[in-house]
């Protein structure tokens, strides 16, 4: 985990502060490895199919899938 560049204008950050962009960091890559291929696969397996079955066209844009997928666990 790489940690924030040190600069003389930056304060000093605590260890509290250290922990905090820690979290920050790990949340994001989990989200970025695991969730977001979980969403994919959601997407392509059920929301997609389902829209163009109801629609008879696949979604014309990000609107269209984010409604799909908001009924979607």
């Amino acid at each position: 985990m790489q940690n924030q560049q040190t600069h003389d204008i930056l304060p000093d950050q605590s260890h509290d502060e250290r922990a905090r962009q820690a979290f920050a960091q790990s949340l994001k890559l989990h989200l970025a490895s695991k969730v977001v291929q979980g969403n994919r696969d959601v997407y392509e397996r059920r929301v997609r199919p389902d829209f163009e079955r109801q629609q008879g066209r696949p979604p014309q844009d990000r609107r269209e899938v984010a409604t799909g997928m908001q009924d979607e666990p």
